[in-house]
Formats: C-alpha cells, sequence, structure tokens
C-alpha cells in the first residue's frame, strides 16, 4: 500500500459469530496472498470445533455449581 492508495477495509458485521469473522477475515488474508502468488498455510482452514474451539461460544458448557465461577 502506498501513500495515495485508501486502507484496506474488512466488513464483519457485528451480529455475526466469532468464527464467521474469523472467515472473513481469512477471506481478506486469502485475496492478499493470491496476489502475491502465495497460498495460506493449511493451519489456517482447521477451523471446526474440534480444532478451534475458541470460535466456537456458542458450544460452550456453562459452568455446573461446583465449578462455577466465583463472584
Amino acid at each position: 500500500m502506498t501513500a495515495s492508495e485508501p486502507p484496506d477495509r474488512i466488513y464483519i458485521p457485528g451480529d455475526t459469530r466469532v468464527i464467521d469473522g474469523f472467515r472473513a477475515l481469512r477471506a481478506w488474508i486469502e485475496q492478499h496472498a493470491a496476489a502475491k502468488g502465495e497460498t495460506l498455510d493449511p493451519a489456517w482452514y482447521r477451523d471446526g470445533p474440534e480444532d478451534r474451539p475458541n470460535l466456537y461460544p456458542e458450544l460452550r458448557k456453562p459452568p455446573t455449581p461446583e465449578t462455577g465461577e466465583s463472584t
């Protein structure tokens, strides 16, 4: 990017799941890598709940009273 080019913008709606935001960011990174003739590491595509559970907060189990969070 040169001084005369506008900055890149990535549109990620605020009311989407975290995984959808991650995938939107990945798509943007893919475009920039492709422009340089590069590809992303396969690890970027391991985004299932078993690989990246932090991207799926809806799958988290609520704490039980025995192990619940202290206030």
